[in-house]
């Protein structure tokens, strides 16, 4: 294996691990209620207080008031509305 191709793969390994590291870090996140995080803003919980300020539409007591459903394995789970301008603006399912 020539030092390029070590090089490449050690830098998609790398890559690999800042997104699983991202990723966890956006469940644990939304686990303890603080929405979904984004470098340059931070969008509310599908249901929280702070969302339907902005706007939101989707549903408040499905959503235990942006707490959001314990799913399996630790995931938090939200119900949302098509077409909320908050969390789905452009209306895709």
């Amino acid at each position: 294996m020539t030092k390029a191709e070590t090089d490449a793969l050690a830098l998609q390994a790398r890559e690999e691990h800042e997104l699983r590291e991202t990723l966890r870090k956006r469940k644990r996140d939304l686990r303890r209620g603080r929405g979904i995080r984004r470098p340059e803003y931070t969008i509310p919980a599908p249901g929280s207080d702070a969302a339907v300020a902005d706007g939101c539409s989707c549903p408040v007591l499905d959503n235990a008031h942006g707490q959001g459903l314990p799913w399996w394995n630790g995931v938090t789970a939200y119900w949302l509305t098509v077409g909320c301008p908050v969390h789905n603006p452009k209306g895709a399912a």
